[in-house]
């Protein structure tokens, strides 16, 4: 931009009257400060007040004079302007510019944050989700493992079930004793035959035979004399050990001997039933083949009550046929092969003869089919049971002994035994155990 001045408005200008070249008095005092400064340097003493000297200004010089010197200035300072509007303009433009880059650098950013932040969300939903279906995958197989554990509990419950029904129905029963009668038979064919024919081996058993048989007799409830005669009895059994033959023949006459020995004497003492059983365990313990091989089917077969068996036929039940045996001697006997088999089992031994067999036994009588029983007998039975192992019992099943003695009490048995001898002994030994808090017992072998 170029400033210019027109010449007639330059003559036509009157500057105001406190313009800065109207004012001479300004001028004046100027003009003489120079001079004395002048005086002054030229050694010149001042003797009197200085002299005023006006002088006057043609105003049109003033204004040339400025207008000389401002002109260039106005002019430099346009061309700076104009420079700095367009250094503005363009910093402006810059500063627009990188507004908008930093706008886009932030959006980028806040993209860049929105977009790793929906990746962590979308990963911890991946992760959340992958756990929550091994959580289902799991429960679901946990609950196909509990059912199928459930099922398997509860076949087994129901096998149990059946096993049970099994164990004490009448099949059973009946199949234990076919059993029992073929090992009576293999017995008599496999080593009662062949030792009868056997002339020398007949002399020698029997001579084992004679020494032996009298040491039954001599029991008595003393454990120092119990310990004399079983080791006798041992040394005589192991003097046919080297003989299968003759160690079986001899293992089968002490089986005959000692039921033999029950019937005869614990059905009058049943008291003697202790030394007898504890007898039978001793040698037991030497040749373990005593009890399980031969003298519990002899037993069975003497009293199949004791594995639960009833029938109408004389013979099976035990009955001496050819003696025309009477009923009361009948039951006298199987009182006392019961004591014997009470105390055996509930003995503590390591023959494997338990007081769970009394249970079982017992159990199998309460689930007898009434019409066809001797409510006599078994109720007998169950008194000499109780007399003889009815404390051991309760402390092996409590509660649960009670409910099964109590089953002999009331319902059928009451309907159809309640006038029975037995069915009111039952009734005193049972209340008497009530008062008392135990039953009646014997007395087992004295330490002498």
């Amino acid at each position: 931009m170029n400033i210019t001045i027109d010449e007639e408005k330059k003559k036509q200008y009157t500057p105001p009257q406190n313009y800065f070249p109207m004012q001479p008095y300004i001028v004046d005092r100027l003009v003489l400060y120079n001079k004395n400064k002048k005086s002054a340097s030229k050694g010149v003493s001042k003797t009197g007040p200085p002299k005023i000297v006006k002088q006057v200004y043609n105003p049109e010089y003033l204004e040339n004079l400025v207008e000389a010197k401002l002109i260039p200035s106005l002019q430099i300072i346009n061309i700076s302007s104009e420079k700095y509007a367009n250094d503005l303009k363009s910093y402006n433009a810059a500063n627009e510019k990188y507004k908008d880059l930093l706008k886009i650098y932030y959006q980028k950013i806040n993209d860049e944050i929105k977009r790793e932040e929906d990746l962590r969300k979308l990963e911890e939903q991946e992760k959340l989700r992958k756990i929550q279906k091994e959580e289902e995958q799991k429960k679901i197989a946990d609950e196909k493992k509990q059912a199928i554990i459930s099922k398997q509990i509860a076949e087994r419950k129901e096998k149990l079930k059946e096993s049970a029904r099994f164990i004490y129905s009448f099949e059973r029963v009946e199949q234990e004793f076919n059993e029992n009668q073929k090992r009576i038979e293999e017995i008599k064919a496999t080593i009662k035959e062949p030792v009868l024919k056997n002339t020398d081996l007949k002399k020698l058993l029997n001579k084992h035979k004679r020494l032996i048989n009298p040491k039954f007799g001599q029991l008595t409830n003393s454990r120092r004399q119990l310990m004399e005669i079983s080791v006798k009895i041992n040394e005589l059994v192991a003097q046919t050990k080297s003989d299968p033959l003759a160690y079986s023949w001899i293992l089968n006459f002490i089986a005959k001997s000692l039921a033999h020995q029950a019937e005869l004497e614990c059905r009058v003492k049943p008291e003697m039933a202790a030394p007898l059983a504890e007898l039978a365990h001793v040698i037991n313990s030497q040749f373990p083949e005593l009890l399980p091989q031969f003298l519990l089917p002899r037993l069975i077969k003497k009293c199949p009550l004791i594995i639960g068996f009833i029938s109408d036929d004389k013979k099976q039940m035990g009955f001496k046929i050819k003696q025309n045996e009477k009923k009361d001697v009948y039951v006298e006997r199987m009182d006392g092969i019961l004591a014997f088999y009470s105390m055996l089992c509930k003995m503590p031994n390591k023959n494997n003869i338990f007081i769970h067999s009394i249970w079982k036994m017992m159990t199998r009588w309460a689930n007898m089919d009434l019409s066809k029983i001797d409510g006599d007998l078994v109720l007998g039975l169950v008194v000499t049971t109780l007399e003889c192992c009815g404390n051991e019992l309760y402390i092996k099943f409590a509660r649960q002994i009670e409910k099964l003695v109590s089953i002999f009490l009331q319902g059928d048995f009451e309907k159809h035994f309640a006038s029975l001898v037995n069915w009111k002994r039952l009734s005193i030994v049972v209340e008497d155990r009530n008062t008392s808090g135990k039953f009646k017992s014997y007395p087992g072998l004295q330490n002498d």
